[in-house]
């Protein structure tokens, strides 16, 4: 694939489709964001929290109201691009296999090809958005987005750690 090709997927979108699709995305992540706080607290930190009320009430408590909306910027950094790239790669992989072939196995390779390279560019996001997610207490180990960034770098002395477990994500993720 060609990188022209995936410019030219891109300017398919109308600006208006695309600022309202922002929109709508920003809108319902931070909308949201309370309940994918409590979501990740509660997967990885299952012995703190007897359920989803005690563990809002912990955080309230402990990092106050508005820490249940820390980590939506993170979300928002993931979710944004993550629905962009694979709607533009699936496109873009859509034209490139379909040579009179069989369309339903170019649909099934296109939408697996894009989720796989999708999930590539994207996944440092998701390690990023979780870690700075479940941050929490009295002292914190990322002060902010970029931070939580180059903390996380730095733990394997480059992006090895962004991409720990990114294998069984991609395994599962193409089942979406």
């Amino acid at each position: 694939i060609k990188l022209t090709n995936i410019m030219s997927a891109w300017t398919n979108f109308s600006k208006e489709e695309v600022a309202m699709g922002s929109f709508s995305v920003a809108f319902a992540r931070i909308l949201a964001g309370p309940l994918e706080r409590l979501k990740i607290l509660l997967q990885t930190r299952p012995t703190e929290f007897n359920n989803p009320l005690h563990c809002y009430r912990q955080t309230r408590k402990i990092d106050g109201f508005w820490s249940l909306w820390r980590g939506s910027w993170a979300n928002l950094l993931r979710y944004w691009p993550q629905r962009l790239l694979n709607f533009t790669f699936y496109d873009a992989f859509v034209k490139r296999l379909s040579d009179g072939k069989d369309e339903r196995k170019v649909v099934v390779t296109a939408s697996v090809m894009a989720a796989v390279v999708t999930q590539v560019l994207v996944h440092p996001f998701e390690v990023m958005r979780t870690r700075f997610t479940q941050d929490s207490g009295k002292v914190k180990n990322y002060r902010g987005i970029f931070d939580a960034f180059a903390i996380i770098g730095r733990e394997s002395k480059g992006g090895v750690s962004f991409y720990r477990g990114n294998a069984m994500l991609m395994v599962f993720g193409c089942q979406d």
